[in-house]
């Protein structure tokens, strides 16, 4: 049997750096792209109650 697979771009993020950042686990996350940028920043605690 034959499984094919598509190719997608992906990043996967973690260690205690990241926290220490202010990524703490459940945190939202607000992403930013644009051409040749990626910009991750912690959601603060009123944007958090919002969602």
């Amino acid at each position: 049997m034959t499984t094919y697979y598509s190719q997608h771009p992906s990043r996967h993020l973690k260690g205690d750096c990241l926290k220490g950042a202010g990524f703490e686990t459940g945190r939202g996350v607000t992403v930013k792209i644009s051409e040749g940028c990626i910009v991750l920043m912690a959601d603060n605690n009123e944007v958090q109650e919002l969602r």
